[in-house]
């Protein structure tokens, strides 16, 4: 056998191997906040916009409630800066939210992070548990945690946790 032919069945059996899925960490729930909608067209406006965001598994945006709660698939990408761009595109500001988060936690330069498969998230008021298990060594454990995101974000987004949640 040549060694090319050799190559092309290495190469054959290699794209036959399943492919790993995604990372399942990330942003699951959203609980946003919404100011200055008054109209059912604006809340549908929002709706819309949020439903085409890549993994997007359920949204409802309520004028009585002033608020959208976006569901997300456990390997969606979205961001929760995409999702605010979309309120803001459609006229209206973004206020405090709630969000369901999965990732790692790690300690890092006197921070606890969660680090998720589209970001990193510095967690404020650190829970016990969560702390414990920042602090085993190669830990790869996923957790969800309950946070409440600010009004404004920051570079790295702080946010403060409100619960860790129990399995995945």
């Amino acid at each position: 056998m040549t060694r090319f032919t050799r190559s092309m069945l290495v190469a054959l059996a290699v794209s036959a191997l399943p492919v790993a899925p995604a990372r399942a960490g990330g942003l699951r729930e959203l609980d946003q906040t919404i100011f200055g909608m008054d109209c059912a067209p604006c809340a549908a406006g929002i709706e819309k916009g949020i439903r085409r965001l890549d993994g997007v598994r359920s949204v409802r945006v309520s004028l009585n409630e002033g608020k959208a709660v976006v569901t997300l698939a456990p390997e969606s990408r979205t961001r929760l800066i995409e999702i605010r761009e979309v309120i803001r595109h459609n006229g209206f500001t973004p206020k405090e939210a709630r969000a369901t988060l999965v990732g790692r936690v790690a300690l890092q330069g006197g921070r606890m992070w969660l680090e998720t498969a589209n970001g990193r998230f510095v967690l404020e008021a650190g829970d016990a548990r969560l702390e414990s298990d920042a602090m085993k060594a190669g830990s790869r454990e996923e957790v969800t945690v309950l946070v409440l995101v600010p009004e404004r974000l920051t570079e790295p987004p702080v946010v403060r946790v409100i619960a860790p949640q129990n399995g995945n």
